[in-house]
Order: structure tokens, then sequence, then C-alpha cells
């Protein structure tokens, strides 16, 4: 009792220190001596420290994120000051941390090259797997960002030894990862029964997670890498959004999602275990953000905190349900009391207090294993042995101004021991706590962006309309979800740490847009050969083409009914090397097999002196057979730069097989039975079309959408992030990988039916964006677009008119890579039934509902239909739509974005002003407006009323004249009166 008493007391003696201020001040010039060359960090929001508002579509945080960070300023990170990487940073002896990758510039990234200080790599979002969370920087994509950090310090290396010395800095520095949390909230997300009933769900999706975990660590010690700092993931189930959305959560933690977290993180400890048995050079830490959070959360007073079941920041139930910066979220006093900041993310307290802890608290503490990382670093592996090294003298050294932020100097010459270092300054802490301005003058930011719908259906229950204001209610972003979608036509500017101001570095961006170019250069490649080859939409399998680093990969499914075996001939017969005398093609094969899948690679077999070096610029083929789950095996071409002729014709000719069947295997049925005869699709559209349906995405050279104005991308859609991001996160992922949906309902139900969305409801006035809408998603889903115009389902015969849609329906089930069936005005013939119903309308309703219900498990068809009078719809239709998505009005930050779109000469200010002066209007009208305003404007310099600017050209409408058009439209407007939603938010029917 009295050992485990003093343990006690040790463990909230660690915890308190870490909550001090590390360092020692010095006077005159000294030298800053570290335990490491430098520090690369990978992972997600728990050290991300402002890689995502450098991608594409991100926009920067904004305040109250980073209000305790140095001139409280936000800096992408995920915080209200530091993360647990830059103390980890300062623990071993840097006063900044490692700058975020892509704010690097050539004249920034010069430390970088020479291998001193490191990079931080991780975003926001990300995890294990390469399907975890949209618009991030993936873990792969961050090693491979790496490898060409490494690539540039070898080409800079003027010698054999130069290259040498880099290879020994890099296997002295730190690898520090920090990922998992999201695979694992991606997962609950899809499995609402919990962990209990999912135990081969869950076997399954740690399998996945530690084998991609396993690649990740080689490639990083093939690069170098040899110690590796690793934190696990921590009590999921603890964090206020996910305690607000349970119906359990005022009581405590959610015992399901903490139990998923504990047993991935065992199993991540046996891996390192035998991963340290299989690579002997490679020395690992894992330390324990679950005990942390877990210790803290259930001994706050005695670690010296008050709060630790509520954010700091947010709103609603324990300030979870509302996002950190949004309308009515609130601020608490001092930030050091709490546990979280906001609903997902710890304070900077509490990453501080967590950095010290896997540093340097004992082993026996739990928070770090099988050694902390101050013994990584020093080469001891001894738990028990003293945390002094004999000789300081031999870290690296360089000459530095004083600076007070620096303790681990002190800690290396002077020997002290850590009681003395750690020094409380609570004084610093409240001042840092009071010194800002209220929350209420500060600009509102909104919450970070969701990664993948909602994550809390395994929680009983969804959150309401106004619980989701902000987006952060979701807690769909757990770690971190990237930037928050805010601002976006603000510059961005991003900081790598509290003394060094960061520039845009456009090299990512240029390297996504050149990844882009090349991708759809290929694509069209590709399109050009088929059409050369007269093989028309529906001959071949539906095909993707990416850009994975500096490969080229095209990848395509093919049914288990089609024998592979025969597209292995197929492929060795045209891109194989001609064997000697007549002896047909060889290439070189690998085989991977397991219970679960069998693996295949096809690699061009060279005559060469030494044929074990791969060339990895040569063509690569991928062939995946899944054994359990997914009925559809994968076939992907992977060629770095880009594919030959030869290559794209073998290529032409699997696809070919694949879609007319001639790989197939036979599929006779006995007992006399025939199979069904499918018309082909040009037959389908082509009735279709008779029928008086428009059908959009059909050919691939067809890209006129439905209001004729060609754009067909979100980036064309201003505004509404929430509702775009539902939309993907409901019926793209559906349509685009109905694989992944199927195994799951195979793996969770006695009796297989499908979880893919079929019906999903628009709602919302005119001009809101309804249309556009279904027409993106038509577009990248890549699959046709069945407009159904109300005139042709509504006939004067008594019959015709519920016979037509059944057609459309029919029709549409039969197309080979599914569709999406679009009904406008749905209202007009779907009304709620009552005595003075109209016959027709009756039976056109009951076509619907058995239509939705009817749909084929294997299909991918989704109904989509719009209206702008929800409350007239029947209640059996409302009931058969699986989400309901609210297209409201557009409030002052849309519009201003809507604005921004046909008006780009105006400031910032203009456009609020304009925005203003709009309220209550749509995107249509706000359109119409800059329109009308453009034509005045045009008649204008037309009769010489208004001047031309200085260059003698005409000039551009002035923000007044938007205004004043902006009332004209007005009065033509009707009054509406229905209740403005700030932020619609997606209603779970």
């Amino acid at each position: 009792m009295i050992r485990q008493r003093v343990m006690v007391i040790l463990v909230a003696f660690v915890l308190i220190a870490g909550c001090v201020h590390i360092s020692a001040a010095a006077t005159g010039e000294r030298e800053e001596v570290h335990l490491v060359p430098a520090v690369y960090v990978f992972g997600d929001s728990t050290v991300d420290v402002g890689n995502n508002q450098y991608l594409p579509g991100r926009s920067p945080l904004q305040l109250p994120y980073g209000i305790d960070f140095p001139h409280s300023r936000p800096t992408g990170r995920f915080s209200n000051g530091y993360n647990v990487a830059d103390f980890i940073a300062k623990l071993v002896g840097f006063k900044r941390s490692p700058p975020a990758y892509l704010s690097l510039t050539p004249q920034t990234s010069r430390q970088l090259v020479r291998g001193f200080r490191g990079a931080n790599y991780a975003s926001g979002g990300s995890g294990i797997l390469d399907t975890t969370g949209t618009n991030v920087i993936t873990l792969r994509k961050q090693i491979e960002y790496f490898a060409a950090t490494k690539s540039k310090m070898t080409s800079a290396a003027n010698s054999s030894s130069a290259a040498a010395a880099i290879n020994d800095l890099l296997s002295k520095s730190l690898f520090l990862i920090s990922d998992g949390g999201n695979d694992l909230f991606a997962f609950l997300s899809q499995n609402s029964n919990g962990t209990a009933s999912q135990q081969q769900a869950v076997a399954s999706l740690y399998a996945d997670m530690l084998s991609n975990y396993t690649r990740h660590v080689q490639a990083l010690y093939a690069l170098g890498a040899r110690r590796f700092g690793l934190i696990d993931v921590p009590p999921i189930g603890c964090v206020p959004s996910v305690r607000a959305a349970s119906l359990s959560g005022a009581a405590g933690c959610v015992d399901a999602a903490n139990q998923l977290a504990s047993g991935f993180n065992a199993q991540l400890r046996s891996l390192m275990s035998r991963l340290g048995g299989a690579m002997p050079a490679m020395r690992y830490s894992v330390g324990s953000s679950y005990n942390v959070v877990a210790y803290l959360t259930a001994s706050p007073a005695a670690a010296g905190m008050r709060v630790v079941n509520s954010a700091c920041c947010g709103g609603g139930r324990l300030n979870g349900e509302i996002g950190c910066g949004a309308a009515n979220s609130t601020l608490c006093g001092d930030r050091n009391e709490y546990l979280f900041w906001d609903g997902v993310h710890g304070t900077q307290a509490t990453s501080r207090k967590g950095a010290v802890a896997i540093y340097s608290a004992p082993v026996q503490m739990g928070f770090a294993s099988p050694i902390n990382f101050k013994q990584l670093l020093l080469g001891r592996g001894d738990p028990t042995r003293s945390f002094e090294i004999a000789n300081p003298s031999t870290l690296p050294r360089r000459r530095i101004p004083p600076s007070p932020n620096h303790g681990m100097a002190m800690l290396l010459r002077r020997r002290l021991p850590l009681v003395r270092l750690l020094r409380p300054l609570h004084t610093e802490a409240a001042a840092s706590a009071t010194s800002s301005p209220p929350l209420q003058s500060r600009p509102a930011a909104a919450a970070p962006s969701v990664a993948r719908g909602s994550r809390l259906g395994f929680l009983r229950g969804a959150p309401t309309a106004s619980a989701r204001e902000g987006s952060a209610s979701t807690t769909s972003a757990f770690l971190a979800a990237g930037a928050a979608a805010a601002l976006a036509s603000m510059p961005v500017v991003a900081y790598a740490d509290a003394s060094e101001v960061g520039t845009v570095h456009t090299a990512a961006s240029s390297d996504a847009a050149a990844g882009e170019d090349l991708a759809q250069k290929e694509r069209k490649r590709i399109m050009e050969l088929i059409q050369s080859r007269g093989m028309p939409r529906g001959s071949y399998p539906q095909f993707s083409v990416a850009v994975k680093g500096q490969k080229v990969v095209v990848k395509f499914n093919v049914p288990s009914t089609c024998n592979i075996s025969h597209l292995i001939v197929d492929l060795v017969t045209h891109i194989g090397l001609e064997a000697e005398h007549g002896g047909g093609s060889e290439m070189l094969l690998r085989a991977w097999d397991s219970a679960a899948a069998r693996q295949i690679t096809l690699n061009p077999h060279k005559k060469t002196a030494n044929n074990e070096s791969d060339n990895e610029d040569d063509l690569c083929v991928l062939i995946f057979e899944p054994l359990v789950g997914s009925e559809y095996s994968e076939i992907e071409f992977i060629k770095r730069g880009g594919f030959s002729l030869k290559e794209l014709e073998a290529l032409i000719c699997v696809l070919k097989l694949v879609g007319h069947g001639k790989g197939n295997k036979s599929n006779r049925k006995g007992n006399g039975q025939r199979s069904k005869r499918v018309p082909s699709m040009e037959k389908i559209v082509s009735d279709l079309e008779g029928m008086g349906v428009r059908v959009y995405g059909f050919d691939e050279t067809s890209s006129i959408p439905m209001d004729g104005s060609g754009n067909v991308m979100w980036e064309n859609i201003a505004g509404y992030d929430s509702q775009k991001r539902e939309i993907e996160d409901t019926i793209l992922l559906a349509l685009q990988s109905p694989e992944v949906y199927d195994e799951i309902a195979r793996g969770t139900r006695c009796k297989f039916e499908t979880n893919r969305p079929r019906a999903v409801l628009f709602e919302g006035p005119p001009g809101t964006g309804k249309t556009s809408s279904a027409r993106v998603i038509a577009k990248q889903a890549g699959v046709p677009l069945l407009y159904v115009p109300l005139e042709i389902i509504m006939s004067k015969y008594y019959g015709e008119s519920e016979r037509l849609l059944g057609s459309v329906f029919s029709l549409a089930n039969n197309l080979p890579d599914g569709s999406i069936i679009f009904l406008d005005e749905v209202d007009s013939f779907a009304s709620a039934r009552d005595s003075e119903m109209h016959e027709a309308t009756r039976r056109i309703l009951s076509v619907i509902l058995r239509q939705i219900d009817g749909f084929e498990q294997d299909r991918r068809v989704v109904v989509i239909a719009a209206t702008n009078r929800k409350e007239d719809l029947d209640p059996a239709l409302i009931s058969r739509f699986d989400s309901i998505i609210c297209f409201d009005l557009p409030d002052q930050q849309n519009r201003a974005e809507i604005a921004a779109q046909y008006a780009k000469h105006l400031t910032a200010p203009e456009l609020i002003q304009f925005s203003l002066a709009t309220e209550e209007m749509s995107g249509r009208d706000i359109r119409d407006i800059c329109q009308q305003a453009e034509r005045h404007w045009a008649s204008k310099l037309i009769r010489g009323q208004v001047p031309k600017n200085e260059k003698g050209e005409p000039s551009l409408p002035p923000v007044e004249e938007y205004v004043s058009c902006s009332e004209q439209r007005r009065r033509s407007l009707p009054d509406r009166t229905r209740q403005k939603s700030k932020s619609p938010a997606l209603k779970l029917a």
C-alpha cells in the first residue's frame, strides 16, 4: 500500500512538473547542445505545426487557435499554443521546433539539407491507412516527402565522405511518429454496435493498420532512420465531442472507443518488439499518450488541472458540440487548468505534461516503454540507470545568441537533477491566460473541417442541427481533420515556430498541380487509344488514373468471374521479354499468399549482369485478389513518369478482356437455365434519351452541365463547405468505393444487405446549389447522371406517368457502372397522401417508394431528390431518404465567397459590403446581380458616362454598382420569412 501511494505521488509530481517552463537562464554567449542532430516528425494533428494550411482547398486556422502562442497568432497548430512535437524538440535541446515541411523555401531549408534540425511532415486528419482522411498528407506521402529530403541532402553532398556523414546524422536523429487515432475513429463511424460484437472486424482493422505501420517503419529504416520515438493513440472515448454526443458521456468516457484504442496500443507495442528483433540497428520507445490522458482524467487535481471533461473553447454540451471560434462558442479563463482545448485536442498545458512524461518519467510509471525517450536518445537501454551522460562534448554544438528558452544544455553540462530544472511558472501562465482580449473582439473562425462524415454513429444517436454548427460537433476529424474552412480568400501565411515566420511555399502546390496534369495527360492517352480501338463506353471497366509520388497508377476492378490466369498470359505476351529460341515471353513474377488475400506483381525481365536490383522506373503490374470480403480483384499498372505506347496497348487489351468477358470463367448454368441478357449501355442511354431523360456523363467528351455553365467541380460552387463535405462522405465515397461498404456490411450483418445510400434529399430554396451539386457528384463519381424533368413524368394518359417513371428506374438499374437519378421539384409529384390527392400523383408516389426499396444489391444507383417544400412531401417518402442535406440561404461569409467568384476585382472590405447588401439572397440571386451590374456598367462605358482607367482601358464596376443592383433585385424578390440557418447541417433521416 505504501509503495503504491509513493508511486501515485511520483506520477503526480512528474505531470505537475510538465506544466513548467523547461529553460534556464544563461548570460553571455553560450553553446546550444542537442541530444540529436535533427528531429523528423510524422503523423496527425497532435504534432502538425502548419502543413495543412498549405494544401489546396485548405484555409488557415484563425484565433482563438494560437491565442497563447507568442504574439497570440495562429500557426496551423490545433492548440491554443504549442503541441507535443514542439515540446519534444525543446527537450532534446532545440530552441525552435522543426518547421513545417510545406512552409520551407530554398532559403529557409538550408539547415534541413545539411541534416540539422529536421522538419515536420505531419498533417492533421491523416492516418496510418492511406484511405483515412481527405485532402490531407497521408503518412505514406509524408515518408515520400522525407525521401525527397534525403535525396536533396545526398545531392548536396559533394563527396562520398559527405554522403556518409549525412547517413550518420540520420542514424542519430529522432524520428517521431504520432498517428492512428483517425483510423480508429473512421472504423467506429461505420460500426455502430461498438467493438464487443465486431471482434472479427476489429481484428481485420488491427491487422491492416499494423501491416501498414510495418511498411512505414521499414521504409524509414531503409532511408536511414534508426531511432524511433512513437506515440500511441490516446483514449478517444474521453474527448469532449465524443462524450457530448453520447448518452452516457456526461457520466464518464465512452468505454467502447477507449477499448478499441487500448487494444491497438497493445498490438503496436508487440509489433515494435518484433521489428526490433528483425532490425537490430533500430532503437525505439513507445510513449503512452493513452496513459497520460487517462491519468489526467482520473486525477486532475494531483496534476494541477481542474477541468478534464469539458473543452476550453467551444459551445454546447461540454463545449464539444460547437466548434472553437464559431458564433456561439465560448473561451475559458485559465487555459492551463483545462485538459482539452477544443472538442478534440488537448491544451498546450496537456501537451507539455505529456511530452515531459514520455520523455523523462521512469518507465515504471507506464508513460513510455520499453525505455523512455531520453534513454532512447542517450543510448541507455536500462530504464533504471542514471539519466546523466558521461561526455556531453560529443554531442552536436553550434554557437547561438543567449536565450532564456534553453534548459537542456544546462541539464547536460551541469548534470542537474530533473527536480531542479522543472521550475513552476504560475505567474507566467496566469499572465498568458489573461493577457488576451475577449473572444467576442476577435475574428470568428470555423472549426476544423471534417474528414469522413459523421463519426458518431456508434454513440447511439446523432447531434441535432444546432449541435453541428461549426462542423466540429461531428468530431469527424478526430486528432484533426485539417485547417478550418474559414476566410478562404485571405492569403495563407504559415509560421514554422515562434521566432520564425514562414513564407508561402509553392513547391508543394506546384508538385500537386504537376501530378494532376500528368494524370490527366495519361488518362487522355488511354481514352484516345480506347476510342481508336472502337471500344464504346461500357465495354471496359471503369478505371482511375492517379499520381502517387512520382509514379502514375492506373487502377481498375476485376470481377470474381474473370479468369486471372488468362489476363496474366495476355500481359506477359504483350510486354514480356521474348525468350530465346521461340520459348515464349518472360516476366519477373513475385507472389504473396495469406489466408486473406493473394498478391502478384509482374515486372519486365531484363538481361543484365545483376537481375537482383530492380529498376523502379520500370513498369510494375500489381494484381490483388481478396479471399474474403470483396468479390472484386484489383489490378494496378504502376510506372514512374508515364507509360510507353507498348505498355498502354497491353493495358487496353486487359481492359478489353475484362469488359468483353473474354477473360471470364465459364458462366453457363446447368438444368437448362439461361443467364439474363443485359442490353448494352448505348441501348440503355438511347432508350432513356428517347423518353426525354437528359443523360450527363455518358460520353467522356460531353461536359455540358444542366445549367450550361461548364463548371463541374466543387471549386466552382462557392461556400457551402459543410454540405460539400457531407455529400462527399455520404454519396461520393459509396459510389467510388462500393466494395468497402459491402465488406463492412458482410462482416457485420447476419444476412447481407447493402449499407450504401439509396436516396438522398436536397432541401432548400431555389438558387442555392442543389442542382449544381448533383452535377458535381455525377462528374466526380464517374457515373451517368439521369436528369428527369417534370414534364416527362406528368402525362395526360392514364397509367403512362408511372410506366415512364418505372422504366427510368429499370433502365438505370441496368447501367453497368451505376447511375444517379436526379428528381427535381419532387414535391410536385410526391406530396403527402390525403383525400384530395390526385390518383395519378398517388400512383407515381407508389412507384418511387417501390423503386427505392427495390434496387439490386450490387448496383450503384442513387436517387437524389430536390425540393424547396419539404413539408409537403409524403412522410413515407421522407423515411426512405438515407440523409437529408439542407441547402439554406448562404450566410454572410458564404455570400462573400460567392461574390468573389463573380467580382474578383473587389477588395475584401468591398466583398463584405456587397455580402451585407445581399442578405437573405441565394447564390443564384448574387450571380444575377453581378451580371446585371456588369451590363449596367457596360452601357455606361458605351455612353461615355464613366471614365476609363489610367491605361485607357474600360474600368470595372465599383462596389456601389453592385450594391445598387442588389437593392433593385431585392425589390423584385418575394419576402423570405422562413427562419435563417447560418450553418446548414446534415439531418439524418
